[in-house]
């Protein structure tokens, strides 16, 4: 078991909304008239024993973790995010050779073309996102548990600018080399909200946010890039590039729970279960 990932994945829930500026959907500084900071900290805590539950019984629970964090307010809190710490934590935690960074990213990867993916559409058909209908396309296509891992990947290869699918797909090098950086800059004390600002600039600096994309349109997405990499309030929530906040924060908090110094190390002590 590397590190102690369902506390790793639950920490970056709520850290990843406790920046100053906050680029993403709540932050420090913000709540928004559906989300809130708190929102975000009761559902990290959530989040961490059903998580931990799954690992201790290497019982895969993607699907029943989405729905029961969705019911605790009724609403999509952080349902990508939840997505791509899940395969990361799980594999972590559930396969004996994953000990680094890079390992998980690859088994997380697997295991998201593997089962996540479908898991992760199926919610989605069932708890709508809010861009929902912006674009015709076959996305919107109600995805039944009858449809084979083939007519699910075939499905996923017609929606290449989905924010999860692609992030799982294409951004764990990105989110793992700011992970190393913070590694070594912060050697395992824990990110202050500054820390967590720079991830955001980072990111910005590299995509463009999705859901504002689909929301919106590209213009104003790459005014809410631009305006994220100088370290201003966007004006909409970069809710794709607070699920890669989530990610960066993971990879770094596994790793610091795993090694034998910091105070993060001297935090996972205080967890000191199985998991």
């Amino acid at each position: 078991m590397y590190g102690k990932p369902p506390l790793a994945a639950s920490l970056s829930i709520a850290f990843e909304a406790t920046g100053w500026k906050g680029a993403g959907t709540v932050s420090r500084s913000r709540d928004q008239p559906d989300k809130t900071l708190q929102d975000f900290i009761v559902t990290s805590a959530a989040f961490q024993e059903l998580l931990r539950k799954s690992c201790l019984t290497k019982e895969y629970m993607l699907l029943e973790i989405l729905r029961e964090t969705y019911a605790l307010a009724n609403k999509n809190i952080a349902s990508g995010e939840i997505f791509l710490l899940y395969i990361n934590a799980y594999t972590a935690c559930t396969i004996s050779d994953v000990d680094t960074m890079d390992k998980n990213a690859l088994e997380a990867t697997k295991l998201a073309v593997k089962q996540g993916l479908k898991d992760y559409l199926l919610f989605l058909s069932l708890h709508k996102p809010s861009f929902y209908g912006r674009f015709t396309h076959s996305f919107y296509e109600k995805i039944s548990t009858s449809k084979t891992f083939t007519e699910i990947t075939a499905l996923a290869k017609n929606i290449p600018f989905d924010p999860v699918i692609t992030e799982a797909t294409t951004t764990f090098p990105f989110t793992r080399t700011l992970a190393k950086k913070l590694y070594s800059k912060l050697g395992c004390t824990l990110p202050s909200s500054g820390d967590i600002d720079a991830i955001y600039r980072s990111l910005c600096e590299r995509y463009i946010d999705f859901l504002t994309y689909r929301k919106y349109g590209l213009e104003k997405a790459v005014t809410a890039k631009k305006k994220c990499i100088a370290g201003e309030e966007p004006g909409h929530s970069l809710g794709s590039i607070a699920d890669l906040v989530g990610v960066v924060l993971y990879y770094y908090l596994n790793e610091c729970l795993a090694s034998r110094y910091g105070t993060l190390r001297r935090l996972g002590d205080l967890f000191s279960g199985p998991f």
